[in-house]
């Protein structure tokens, strides 16, 4: 399925194009090689629960954390299976809810560790020799969590690969008045990296109208790409849901560019582990303005993909 659009940005280059879906991967339920979350379970949910975050490093290659098997599977742009990274080492390893890594081959993963206690959490940082070295923070907060992986960042001299080959998100003014159904996107972060194609947003803040959407929609930013246009997950959290993050129902990706205007809407499916598996943290985007989205089915784990054109 292609979706066409015309984009007018305010840098007055008027540019058209087109999303095309496709699964590039689908993962089955298990624990060989290949595989993810563990044999299939009587309850699909228990394997949804042991699959962490979906992301992407500067050269487009997707990783998935997977926390039953104490792995990450590092998979191509276009969806092959490239190989696992082991971390299974029961006297550090609890639980890997993500990983993320740049174009290098230095890898991140926070993970759950019992030398950070029960509040705590902690950073494997595997070099590109596979060498490990292990950041710990005891008391956890968003800020603390942040400031651990910037820390990581600096000490290792990361920041050029990691910063500068993934979309902006990080650092982003990223805000909203819920009674004029206003988000407001700080130009800052994303006219650093404009600045290297020679453009620029003139405003300081993009200003995007939701009023359409509702007035009890969530959203969540998923990043910037190269050519300013901003992709926001839209949805209403599902309150019947005990855990968290809530999931989204109802659930679909905006597109806005540059100056503030809607592309398109990219509507999500629903799959079987009710609703569980739209939230953000399945979803991310490339520089190019790539998305890529982790589905749950009964009968494993697929990856869509949503090209750019």
């Amino acid at each position: 399925m292609t979706l066409v659009v015309l984009l007018s940005c305010c840098w007055k280059v008027n540019a058209q194009f087109s999303f095309e879906k496709n699964e590039i991967a689908f993962l089955k339920w298990g624990n060989e090689l290949g595989q993810i979350g563990g044999p299939l379970q009587k309850d699909p949910k228990t394997n949804c629960s042991h699959v962490g975050m979906l992301s992407l490093d500067g050269s487009g290659k997707i990783y998935i954390a997977d926390s039953e098997n104490k792995k990450v599977l590092v998979l191509a742009n276009s969806g092959k299976f490239l190989r696992t990274i082991d971390l299974n080492d029961p006297s550090k390893l609890i639980q890997v809810p993500n990983a993320s890594a740049d174009e290098s081959g230095n890898i991140l993963v926070p993970y759950n560790d019992k030398k950070a206690g029960y509040n705590g959490f902690s950073y494997m940082y595997i070099k590109p020799n596979g060498e490990r070295k292990f950041y710990y923070e005891k008391n956890y907060t968003k800020q603390s969590y942040d400031n651990l992986q910037q820390k990581i960042i600096k000490d290792e001299s990361l920041g050029d690969s990691f910063l500068n080959s993934l979309p902006v998100k990080n650092g982003v003014d990223f805000t909203w008045d819920s009674k004029k159904h206003k988000i407001y996107v700080g130009a800052l972060k994303i006219n650093e990296r404009l600045s290297k194609k020679n453009r620029h947003i003139e405003k300081d803040k993009i200003e995007l109208d939701y009023e359409k959407f509702g007035s009890d929609v969530d959203f969540y930013l998923l990043g910037i790409d190269d050519d300013g246009n901003v992709f926001i997950l839209f949805g209403v959290k599902d309150d019947t849901f005990p855990g968290f993050p809530q999931p989204l129902i109802n659930a679909f990706v905006a597109v806005f560019s540059s100056d503030g205007q809607l592309v398109t809407k990219i509507i999500l499916d629903e799959g079987c582990c009710e609703n569980e598996n739209i939230n953000w943290q399945n979803f991310c985007i490339d520089t190019h303005g790539d998305l890529f989205w982790l589905f749950y089915s009964l009968d494993g784990v697929h990856i869509y993909k949503w090209e750019k054109k």
